[in-house]
């Protein structure tokens, strides 16, 4: 699978003293794939890459990753 992510984190204290909730410079978005496999009945193991489009100079970079997670239906 293929994705685009994008996304802002806030501070609530400065929320809640009246700044400005939105800024162009606090989005953050990156690209990437990976793939995901039906390890046991709901379960899936997956692994994926991303490459960061929108960052800041303090933002931690985790390209690769795995994980686990539960498909419930």
């Amino acid at each position: 699978f293929v994705f685009a992510n994008a996304g802002l984190l806030s501070n609530v204290a400065a929320v809640s003293s009246g700044a400005p909730v939105f800024h162009p410079g606090a989005v953050r978005a990156s690209v990437g794939g990976g793939f995901s496999v039906v390890a046991a009945g709901a379960i899936r193991l997956e692994a994926t890459y991303a490459v960061p489009v929108l960052s800041a100079p303090q933002d931690q970079h985790k390209s690769f990753q795995l994980g686990v997670g539960m498909t419930l239906n």
